[in-house]
């Protein structure tokens, strides 16, 4: 792969103990793909009413199988000025001094805060994370949702709702319990409880209702009043000429400027109703008549606002370019197209589109959750086209051609491998009947593959049962394989047993007349170099060791033994096989068997 750091684990969002200064926002575990080292790397965000200037934490190291490792026993977090909601860490890596960690838990140990006082967590309670906050709009309807926020705060998007050791405002911001009002919009936390009762909001909703429309009301009487006084004035005779002209100017200016004031108080009523598109009009027309023009931002704004909240993110976007830097029009433009490009990444995920979602996550970086989202995606082999050659009396014929398809489970674990292969012991007809095989893959909890079941043409051919055994620290310790025919008669039994990397280092094979054993040794790089063969009497009987070459990437390029079969391995940019190529010897040209990899983007929840 192309990128640098491998995300290998996400510790949940929000982790939190009653009573901290901070929030362990979130927290992931990679590995640097050009050192193969493991990093930490942790985001907090400061809940207190006080500025804090130091963190000292704790990295407790986990193995894949949840052996505890050496983690960081204190990392210190200095030099902070965190206020409150302020954001630290996230470009902070810890090094951890275990390559092999796979899982890490963390958390605080002590907080400095700027006037020297410090906090140290009351008991080992481990930290958990926070509840999801609950949408308003799943208790209330849209209708009921708008009163809410009329009646509590604009910015109100979730129930209200006491945490332990906090207490959660309707605009998402966390409180502790001597606030009794939100720290950032003001509310009380009664006033928000209060105001969900239903009976009350939809009483406060039909008031508003009736009072619009009365207002709508009084603005068309009054309108309609103003105009029938100024066509009564237009009646009115004079007895001169000069008489005439006089009054019929006056009459004019003063229909001109009631029907001005007229279309004005219109198209306010207009924008208090929510009908801002006929009131950015109305206002247009008016041109410079008192404050039209500021109105006319003021109305737009606020259409902009009704659009964000209908998710209506684009039509959002174009009014608040057009406002430019009216309010905070730039930083809720910048809101808005990540919001919307957010929802298209869930849409293009959604649609099984993966590799468009993965881009588009990566695109949105650290909003939201596009980071952990993005630690789910893997790009992975989907088919493989199998070819094979035999020996004829001219030399190599072409026996064909078949793929392999793949699909997977949420872990990215193989879970099946169909495909269709005609008969390769004779050469390729037009009228030979390919065969079906599938193989089904079953995996434990902890990723380990129990059980392989193989099928050709519908029928079970064979199964493959593992199962394995752990030493003391969770590491690896043996596999034991059992082969079982179609009847499932027993007719192979395999052990293989590990090192402390986890690298098979030897294979006890037990068939019902023989059994052999094989031992096996690797290079720096962790490829098997050398086997040693021993018989049923367990006598040695023949060493062999491989001719290994890799390339500048440290990719496997050629496997071969010397005087017999040859392996070759073709790789693209980053590192992903394409071809491997199998030779019956190292001096033929043509090779009996090829692979050609294609690979793809696949989303898996429990990666």
């Amino acid at each position: 792969m192309s990128e640098r750091y491998t995300k290998l684990f996400s510790l949940p969002k929000n982790l939190y103990i009653p009573g901290a200064p901070v929030l362990l926002a979130a927290g992931a575990l990679l590995k640097d793909n050009q050192t193969e080292t493991t990093l930490a790397q942790l985001k907090f965000r400061s809940i207190s009413m006080k500025t804090i200037k130091a963190v000292i934490a704790v990295v407790d190291a986990f193995d894949v199988s949840g052996a505890a490792l050496g983690g960081v026993t204190e990392y210190q977090y200095l030099d902070l000025t965190a206020e409150r909601d302020a954001e630290f860490g996230q470009r902070q890596a810890i090094p951890l001094p275990n390559a092999n960690t796979r899982r890490i838990a963390t958390h605080v140990v002590r907080a400095v805060f700027s006037d020297d006082t410090i906090w140290e967590p009351d008991g080992t309670a481990g930290w958990l994370p926070l509840p999801e906050p609950t949408p308003v709009m799943a208790k209330l309807s849209t209708e009921l949702t708008e009163q809410y926020r009329r009646d509590t705060t604009g910015n109100a998007a979730y129930l209200p709702e006491k945490l332990d050791g906090l207490w959660r405002c309707t605009c998402g911001a966390l409180n502790w319990p001597e606030e009794t009002t939100c720290h950032e919009c003001g509310v009380s936390l009664d006033v928000q409880n209060n105001a969900l009762n239903e009976n009350i909001l939809q009483e406060h909703l039909d008031a508003y209702i009736k009072e619009r429309d009365e207002e709508r009301a009084e603005q068309a009487a009054k309108a309609a009043e103003a105009e029938k006084r100024a066509k009564r004035r237009n009646r009115i005779a004079a007895i001169t000429l000069s008489s005439i002209a006089v009054i019929t100017a006056a009459a004019v200016l003063i229909s001109g400027a009631v029907r001005k004031n007229n279309a004005y108080q219109a198209a306010a009523a207009l924008a208090d109703a929510g009908q801002y598109e006929e009131a950015i009009t109305a206002f247009e027309t008016l041109g410079d008549y008192k404050d039209s023009r500021e109105r006319i931002h003021e109305t737009k704004y606020n259409f902009a606002i009704a659009l964000l909240r209908e998710e209506q993110f684009e039509e959002a976007i174009n009014v608040l370019q057009a406002l430019g830097e009216y309010k905070n029009c730039i930083q809720l433009m910048q809101n808005a197209i990540l919001e919307r490009d957010y929802n298209r990444a869930i849409e293009l995920l959604d649609k099984g589109q993966f590799g468009k979602a993965r881009n588009a996550f990566a695109e949105l970086g650290e909003y939201k959750d596009s980071a952990e989202y993005l630690s789910h995606f893997s790009y992975v082999v989907i088919k493989t086209k199998v070819s094979r050659w035999a020996t004829g009396s001219g030399g190599y014929e072409y026996l064909g051609d078949h793929y392999e398809y793949y699909t997977y489970n949420d872990m990215g674990k193989i879970a099946t491998k169909e495909s269709q292969v005609l008969n390769l012991t004779t050469k390729k007809t037009a009228t030979e009947k390919p065969q079906t095989t599938k193989t089904e893959y079953e995996y434990d909890d902890k990723g380990y593959l129990v059980r392989e079941t193989h099928y050709i043409s519908g029928s079970i051919s064979c199964v493959y049962i593992y199962e394995r055994v752990y030493d003391a620290d969770g590491h690896l310790e043996k596999t034991e394989l059992s082969d079982f025919n179609a009847e499932g008669e027993l007719t192979r039994k395999e052990t293989y047993l590990y090192n402390e990397q986890e690298q098979m280092i030897q294979a006890t094979v037990f068939h019902s007349d023989s059994h052999y054993r094989i031992e096996y040794f690797y290079d720096d790089h962790g490829t098997m170099e050398t086997f040693k063969y021993y018989d049923e009497t367990d006598q040695l009987k023949r060493t062999r060791s491989y001719t290994i070459e890799y390339d500048a990437q440290g990719n496997l390029i050629f496997y071969g033994l010397p005087n017999d079969s040859t392996s070759i391995y073709t790789y693209d940019k980053n590192g992903n096989r394409l071809t491997y190529r199998y030779y019956f010897s190292t001096n033929e040209e043509q090779p009996a068997w090829q692979e050609d990899y294609y690979y793809d983007w696949m989303f898996f929840p429990d990666l």
